[in-house]
C-alpha cells in the first residue's frame, strides 16, 4: 500500500463542511499482525496533502502531546482509541498565533475508516462508492458476513451499537469530542 491522505466529508461544529479530509495527516500503510487483525499507521503533521485547505498541513507540538496524552488515558480507561506510538519534533518552526515548535505524531489504530468516508460519496450521490466502502469494511473487519444476504444491516446495527457504546464510554469519563467527522 502507497502512502495515502484520505477524503472525506462531514459536519464540523454543527454545520455541513462538505469535502474534508486529512488536511495534515497521512496513512502510511496497514500492518498484519500475527492473530491476524491489522493496524493502520498514520502520521498527523506530516505536511500539505490535497486536503490541506487553508493550511500548511503540520501540526505543533502542544496538539501532539495532548492528543497523545488524551488517547493514552482513554486506552488506559479501557476506551476503544487511537493510540500514540511516537511524537517527532522538527527544526522548522510553525507559525500560528506566535511560532510554535513543529511536530508529527504516529498514531495506530485497528482502523482510520470513518463515517465522512460514507457521507462523502453519500453525498456526492455516488452510492456505489458506498456501497464500495460498505464491501470493504464487511470483507476486512467481519468477513463472516460477507456471503450473507442480509450483510448490510448486521454491518450498519454493530456500527451503530459500537459508536453508542464508544460514545457512552467517553461520557463516563467527562470527554466530549468536538467533532464527529471520525469513526
Amino acid at each position: 500500500m502507497s502512502p495515502v491522505a484520505q477524503v472525506y466529508s462531514g459536519h464540523q461544529f454543527g454545520v455541513w463542511a462538505g469535502q474534508l479530509g486529512d488536511g495534515r495527516g497521512i496513512l502510511l500503510g496497514e500492518q498484519l499482525l500475527a492473530d491476524g487483525s491489522t493496524l493502520d499507521w498514520h502520521l498527523k503533521g506530516a505536511g500539505l496533502t490535497p486536503y490541506s485547505r487553508m493550511g500548511d498541513g503540520r501540526a505543533v507540538l502542544r496538539s501532539t502531546i495532548r492528543e497523545s496524552l488524551a488517547s493514552e488515558a482513554m486506552h488506559y480507561l479501557g476506551i476503544p482509541t487511537t493510540r500514540a506510538l511516537s511524537i517527532v519534533t522538527s527544526d522548522t518552526p510553525v507559525q500560528r498565533e506566535t511560532q510554535e515548535t513543529g511536530a508529527m505524531l504516529m498514531r495506530l489504530a485497528q482502523s482510520h475508516m470513518r463515517f465522512g468516508h460514507f457521507e462523502h460519496f453519500y453525498y456526492r450521490r455516488e452510492p456505489e462508492k458506498v456501497q464500495q466502502l460498505a464491501d470493504f469494511a464487511i470483507r476486512h473487519y467481519w468477513p463472516q458476513w460477507q456471503d450473507v444476504p442480509e450483510k448490510y444491516a448486521l454491518w450498519f446495527e454493530e456500527v451503530a451499537a459500537r459508536t453508542g457504546r464508544l460514545i457512552a464510554e467517553w461520557q463516563t469519563v467527562g470527554f466530549c469530542a468536538r467533532r464527529y467527522e471520525y469513526g
